[in-house]
């Protein structure tokens, strides 16, 4: 089987591609299983049109799920859940989601690591929004209520791009590997996203370094998707991640329909 279980629509506010060519494109590609899954970055003051935006992007994959040869899952990215909780939760309960990935974008006092200004930051001021974000992978864990951690090694994705390599996800190696034992503790999945493979750092968000960590804290809870947000993305990378993840050891993946866990034999 076929499978990506992170990608992105129109509905999300990056996206440039209608759940229709999404869709063709996925059939085209070959996919069995796909998962639309847009943004919803909770902010401190989220407010309503958040939540609608939300929704519209459900009804209109939910639309779709019985037009398509494929499993069509309707899922969502729900983003810095500690910004507000309670928030968090009436997305979680507007929609009978199938698939809701957890993630980090940011660190306390920043928006983004995207929108970091690298050439004027400090290491020093660096590996501060690194543990802060970190911790808040952890507070994302302890709150419990998505199925999968995605691309925990964001940050370092743009660390690449801005020549900070000198900077290495290793060098936080026992707060991943805690990470990881609390991953297992709570039975919550752990994604592999493609998108590293496509860009600069090379590599698959988190790389075959840290996913050897987890396999051997006991880790076997895997998801895997591209992180795409165009039609031409959408399974790229997946391919040579199974092959990796077989190599380590793993022998299925995991894909949720109606937050029921799934898994495929590799």
């Amino acid at each position: 089987m076929r499978i990506d279980c992170h990608t992105h629509s129109i509905h999300s506010f990056d996206g440039s591609v209608p759940v229709k060519a999404i869709c063709a494109a996925a059939k085209e590609k070959g996919l069995d299983v796909l998962a639309v899954t847009d943004h919803c970055d909770v902010t401190a003051d989220p407010g309503e049109d958040l939540l609608i935006c939300v929704q519209k992007a459900y009804d209109e994959i939910s639309a779709f799920q019985k037009r398509v040869s494929f499993s069509l899952l309707a899922g969502v990215e729900l983003g810095q859940v500690m910004n507000h909780p309670s928030f968090s939760e009436r997305v979680l309960s507007c929609r009978p989601f199938d698939f809701v990935i957890s993630s980090v974008h940011d660190a306390e006092g920043i928006e983004d690591f995207y929108y970091l200004d690298y050439d004027h930051l400090s290491d020093e001021e660096l590996l501060s929004y690194l543990n802060d974000y970190i911790d808040r992978l952890f507070w994302t864990v302890r709150w419990g209520k998505g199925d999968t951690l995605a691309h925990i090694t964001y940050p370092f994705r743009y660390l690449a791009e801005n020549s900070r390599k000198g900077i290495d996800p290793k060098a936080f190696l026992s707060r991943w590997r805690d990470l990881f034992s609390l991953l297992v503790k709570r039975e919550m999945a752990l994604e592999v996203n493609t998108s590293g493979l496509r860009q600069t750092i090379g590599k698959t968000l988190p790389d075959e370094f840290l996913l050897t960590e987890y396999y051997a804290l006991g880790g076997r809870l895997i998801t895997v998707g591209s992180d795409a947000h165009t039609a031409e993305d959408l399974g790229k990378g997946i391919e040579e991640t199974i092959a990796m993840l077989k190599k380590i050891g793993f022998t299925e993946v995991s894909y949720f329909v109606k937050r029921n866990r799934k898994s495929v034999t590799l």
